[in-house]
């Protein structure tokens, strides 16, 4: 889990008081985040990544706040580098066909039905007895084809010491069980993906896997699909349409930036360096993967698994 969904529907507090008393637990979660690897608060676009501007009352702002407390700069800054927009990536769940709207009681819960459709955890302020569980179940509507069907869903939930507790237990038993299923892929690359080369970058990156069920299942698909697509090309026009997925070239600017270039270039089983510019792009957390296909021998160097590189 390297990300979790901002529960914007949890603002505002009811007063002052209550956020006097309740918000020291909200940022004292968000400053072990680090520790576990959880780089980012994903926030819609209605929800300043600068924080000072946000309101947590009617007229009780964050600035307000941080003042009355005199936070430190550095942990407030800290907290504004790991806040990002928008909560689900443009390209994600987009259906002309059906549209889908999330309700508690009568409350629109944006926050959450993504949290759930992204299988994240919402980030919840403790401004109301519902927000202490460390599972909120809503209403999910569903209207396709000019018919509504509703259901219920859930999203698992940080708010309390106790259950931000329970969720660094599930952090460490995903990095045990995803180290271990990257020790068994690498030592099964030629069963699993026959046409792939994995770079010794990639091989470390691998190794040391610590991410999450969702993010691993993307991985493998991703990595199926590229095995399967060089198989069938003999150029770059049939492997993109035979992948299907969602990938991109670097920008000329990136690659003009000598400093940017050196990032992208990973080492092949020769000993020779190439630069990767293509990257799949359809993965939770604005994670990436770098490769580089060879059409002479149909096989594809991958090169680089991990979060967005500098551009």
């Amino acid at each position: 889990m390297n990300e979790v969904i901002l529960n914007e529907e949890s603002l505002p507090f009811e007063s002052i008081r209550q956020v006097k008393n309740n918000l020291p637990t909200f940022f004292a979660i968000i400053r072990e985040f680090s520790q576990y690897k959880i780089n980012e608060i994903r926030v819609s676009e209605n929800f300043s990544t600068g924080w000072y501007g946000n309101r947590i009352t009617q007229d009780y702002y964050f600035r307000d706040y941080f003042e009355y407390l005199k936070v430190d700069s550095g942990i407030v800054k800290g907290i504004i580098e790991k806040t990002v927009t928008p909560q689900i990536e443009k390209g994600y769940f987009e259906d002309e066909s059906k549209k889908v709207n999330f309700f508690l009681k009568k409350q629109k819960v944006v926050s959450l039905g993504n949290a759930y459709l992204l299988s994240k955890y919402s980030l919840s302020f403790l401004s109301k007895e519902i927000w202490y569980k460390d599972e909120v179940t809503f209403k999910k509507q569903l209207i396709k084809n000019d018919k509504l069907t509703e259901e219920y869903a859930s999203a698992k939930n940080i708010s309390t010491l106790e259950n931000w507790h329970c969720c660094k237990e599930v952090i460490e038993l995903e990095w045990k069980e995803s180290s271990r299923k990257g020790v068994a892929l690498l030592k099964n690359t030629a069963e699993y993906f026959p046409n792939l080369v994995f770079c010794k970058e990639l091989r470390k990156q691998i190794k040391d896997l610590s991410i999450g069920t969702a993010m691993y299942n993307c991985l493998w698909s991703n990595l199926k699909a590229l095995n399967f697509a060089i198989e069938q090309s003999t150029n770059l026009d049939k492997f993109r349409n035979t992948l299907q997925k969602d990938y991109s070239d670097e920008s000329d600017k990136t690659k003009k930036n000598p400093k940017l270039n050196r990032r992208r270039k990973y080492t092949l089983p020769t000993g020779e360096k190439k630069f990767f510019y293509l990257h799949i792009k359809n993965f939770p957390c604005n994670h990436r993967l770098h490769f580089l296909p060879d059409f002479n021998i149909q096989k594809v160097y991958v090169g680089y698994f991990g979060t967005h590189l500098p551009t």
